[in-house]
């Protein structure tokens, strides 16, 4: 509005103008705040991505921890067996011989047995707790997913939420 008509202005005309800038100030400051809670969320978002993928390595490490152990284990395990069967073909032929050279020779099988037997126990436990600590990456993994989707869902509802208030914004403006 032009100097010269300013004079002119009514009252009410003035404080009708006055009103509708200062809805647009409420309004241009609400915006400001949600996107700062935009940019808040982004960063936290951020962050969960991170720690998400810092998860998702750690867990696969631990898979690949467990897979060597177990290979070595399976490969402890079948040396043990073949140790076994060397000792079952000893045993046979200490039995011809005589009782004394067989009694020797079974209490090496039963060694053998016994360490077998420890050996699949060890095997056995191991696996046990590596499925235990996969189950645990499991959910730790689901968490992490379920928190980043929770975070996604927030950011679409602040993004909502800023888009209903600029196009308040600018219907206030067009009101001006």
């Amino acid at each position: 509005m032009d100097a010269s008509m300013l004079a002119y202005s009514t009252p009410s005309s003035m404080l009708e103008t006055a009103g509708k800038q200062d809805e647009v100030i409420r309004l241009k400051a609400a915006l400001n705040e949600k996107d700062m809670e935009l940019i808040e969320l982004r960063e936290q978002h951020m962050q969960l991505v991170v720690r998400s993928q810092e998860a998702r390595a750690n867990w696969e490490a631990a898979l690949d921890t467990k897979d060597r152990a177990i290979t070595q284990l399976e490969e402890a395990l079948e040396s043990s067996k073949r140790a076994l069967e060397a000792a079952h073909r000893q045993a046979a032929a200490v039995q011809n011989d005589a009782g004394v050279a067989m009694s020797a020779a079974q209490g090496k099988v039963q060694a053998l047995e016994a360490a077998l037997a420890e050996a699949h126990a060890t095997v056995t436990q191991q696996s046990d707790a590596m499925s235990d600590q996969t189950r645990q990456l499991e959910a730790a993994r689901h968490a992490t997913s379920q928190e980043g989707a929770n975070w996604e869902a927030a950011l679409d509802t602040k993004d909502r939420a800023i888009t209903q208030l600029e196009e308040a914004l600018e219907s206030s403006k067009r009101a001006l």
